[in-house]
């Protein structure tokens, strides 16, 4: 076996090596450790199986590619993914790793999951970009044969269209009531202050707009705007990161989103005071991180994030926050999974129920290449469910979305009658009829009216206006559908409970009247 490019004898390290942003790091050393954006890069070399000398140069050259031309969130999941590939060939072959062959391909494109968290074949896949620099660079360590082997091959790069396909129960998309679910648990466990306001926002977000969380760890509070719109309404638009994209960095393009007012209103008033607390720390405080690092965490950071939080970490405060969540799926009747992946491919496939077009879908996921949005389009025949009343009463009780204990005539039966403070009021509806009254003190400051429809505290009025509530959500709902915005099915499962509130209100009304006739 020859290995391609062999004449190139004489191969070394430069002694420093530049990120796209201006980082720089010693590739020489056994760990490259560096800041990079809002990200701490931490490449420690040791982890790696053995391997010959010759073999770790060639790896460490391919990776500076990657450092030099890719994100810095490439370079580590790029680490990680080499780190298993070799492993393997070590434990398999024995000694330090030497030589890629065509043999060391064969064999680990056949290789299942074990050990491995995706199969071989598509662990090769995403080492695609690694194998074609190896090559194009003319490194020692890659035989003829192994490049001849890749050529002559079609390979998965990703488990995604699996997962959403057959609407995996367990890393696939939610159904509407797990979803909702999630939602209504983050409410209560806000109320009841066991998450943080951050996390809370973070999360209404995420489920909002299918973003990533690392394009929320690079917002800053500019990014929210409010403004009126040509009907004098009062919209909410964010400018979301697309801190994906490999060949740009975090900050250097945006996507304009719109959020829905009952969002949009608390999260506004989340970023004023987010900004408030650097009046004095940031020369603009406009320019503060729209979610924070806690103190000490972002010490090392300067410039444009600085006191941003990196994508691990932020990820990692994500992952805490919704272990907290305790909700059952329908589905396996165990504890639900939730993690970011799972809202980005609900996400996709409620536009894809929405009938919105394939670049629609790919606008929405922030996907450059339409093919990766094709999924979405493949795995959902049918059309959008119409929202009315007949589903509402036999959804609502089924996703346990209304939670209430009692209905009350008015304000003189509330738990709290002699507390004003406790009626609520939507002021787009009635501002004079409250819809109910809250039966706790302790102020939760959730989104009101709607997450009080999902809260057991709620003391819904007989006669309250929520039919007329219902009727305005769903026409902002169809406002939101005319432009394919998946964000306007947000508030589905609200607007059954609120429904369902109006026909259980009716038949008690009507109960009492024959009552009292």
């Amino acid at each position: 076996m020859k290995t391609i490019h062999s004449v190139q004898s004489t191969w070394s390290l430069p002694s420093k090596v530049a990120t796209r942003s201006g980082a720089s790091f010693d590739p020489r050393h056994a760990e490259w450790s560096y800041t990079d954006e809002n990200n701490d890069v931490r490449i420690r070399f040791d982890l790696l199986p053995p391997l010959s000398q010759s073999f770790l140069l060639s790896v460490k050259l391919v990776l500076i590619r990657f450092a030099e031309e890719r994100a810095p969130s490439t370079l580590h999941t790029t680490f990680g993914k080499v780190n298993q590939f070799l492993a393997c060939l070590h434990q398999w072959n024995g000694g330090p790793v030497s030589t890629i062959t065509e043999i060391d391909l064969i064999n680990f494109k056949g290789t299942k999951r074990e050990g491995l968290r995706v199969s071989g074949e598509v662990l090769l896949g995403q080492l695609g970009g690694v194998f074609h620099w190896w090559r194009e660079m003319g490194l020692p360590g890659f035989t003829e044969e192994a490049g001849m082997f890749l050529d002559s091959v079609t390979l998965k790069s990703n488990e995604t269209g699996e997962r959403v396909r057959i609407r995996c129960p367990i890393h696939g998309p939610f159904t509407d009531i797990e979803q909702q679910n999630v939602i209504y648990a983050m409410d209560n466990l806000f109320a009841a202050g066991e998450v943080s306001e951050s996390m809370y926002m973070a999360t209404w977000l995420i489920n909002a707009l299918g973003v990533r969380p690392k394009q929320l760890a690079a917002m800053k509070v500019c990014d929210l705007r409010a403004k009126k719109d040509e009907d004098g309404e009062v919209a909410y638009q964010i400018d979301v990161p697309r801190a994906k994209q490999p060949d740009s960095l975090a900050r250097d393009a945006f996507t304009v989103r719109e959020v829905i007012r009952e969002l949009g209103i608390p999260l506004l008033a989340y970023a004023h005071g987010v900004r408030n607390s650097h009046v004095g720390r940031l020369a603009d405080p406009s320019q503060a991180p729209l979610f924070p690092a806690t103190a000490g965490m972002a010490d090392n950071k300067t410039g444009t994030f600085r006191f941003h939080a990196s994508p691990p970490q932020f990820h990692y405060w994500l992952k805490v926050t919704w272990k907290k969540v305790k909700v059952i799926s329908e589905r396996t009747g165990d504890a639900l999974r939730v993690h970011a992946h799972r809202f980005r491919y609900t996400f996709g496939t409620r536009m894809a129920q929405e009938n919105c077009t394939l670049e629609q879908i790919a606008a929405g996921l922030d996907h450059t290449n339409v093919n990766s949005a094709a999924v979405y389009i493949a795995s959902t025949p049918e059309i959008a469910i119409r929202l009315d009343e007949k589903l509402a009463s036999t959804v609502a009780p089924l996703a346990h979305a209304f939670l209430f204990k009692r209905i009350i005539k008015d304000g003189t039966e509330a738990t709290r009658r002699e507390d004003l403070s406790s009626r609520i009021i939507d002021m787009r509806t009635d501002r004079r009829k409250p819809v109910g009254s809250c039966g706790t003190e302790s102020g939760c400051g959730l989104l009101k009216p709607l997450a009080c429809y999902s809260c057991s505290s709620f003391e819904p009025w007989l006669d309250g206006p929520h039919r007329q509530l219902a009727e305005r959500l769903m026409a902002e709902r169809e406002r939101f559908l005319e432009g394919g915005a998946r964000i306007a099915s947000i508030n589905d499962q609200t607007i059954l409970s609120v429904l369902y509130v109006a026909r259980v209100c009716g038949e008690e009304s009507k109960r009492r009247g024959m009552l009292h006739g």
